[in-house]
């Protein structure tokens, strides 16, 4: 929640403005740093706010609890867009696609890749799954 507020270069006061709800400072603070538990019904409200979908949100916080498989991978598609890794250079135009689409949706965020979609993008960019699984986590 604090990296995709940071990200906007929004103040605490500001994601509450965007939320339009009332909501104390103190307790975003306590979301952020994870010392207070937030109801799904303020997740989605965070979330509206920072334009991120509240089940791609949960995948991350799955993902950063429970790890990742070997045969998938989070990726953050704005950071995919806008990278100058040579080894993804395939695959940035289509994120720059799909995080337009997502940003006229109201949703940018980014995509879970497995198995089959892992290997496919391999090929195209001339790479072992593995190493681009780690190319891919390097974006974060």
């Amino acid at each position: 929640m604090r990296a995709a507020r940071q990200r906007r270069g929004w103040t605490r006061r500001q994601l509450r403005a965007a939320m339009g709800t009332k909501v104390s400072l103190q307790s975003l603070a306590s979301y952020e740093r994870g010392t207070r538990t937030m109801p799904a019904g303020r997740l989605v409200e965070v979330c509206q706010a920072l334009r991120q979908h509240p089940a791609e949100v949960l995948a991350r916080a799955y993902d950063y609890s429970y790890g990742e498989t070997e045969e998938s991978v989070w990726v953050d598609l704005t950071a995919l867009a806008s990278t100058e890794a040579e080894i993804l250079a395939p695959l940035r135009d289509w994120a720059a696609v799909v995080v337009a689409e997502e940003r006229t949706a109201r949703r940018p965020g980014g995509v879970r890749l497995t198995g089959t979609a892992m290997e496919t993008m391999a090929a195209l960019c001339g790479a072992d799954p593995a190493e681009l699984v780690g190319a891919l986590r390097a974006l974060r």
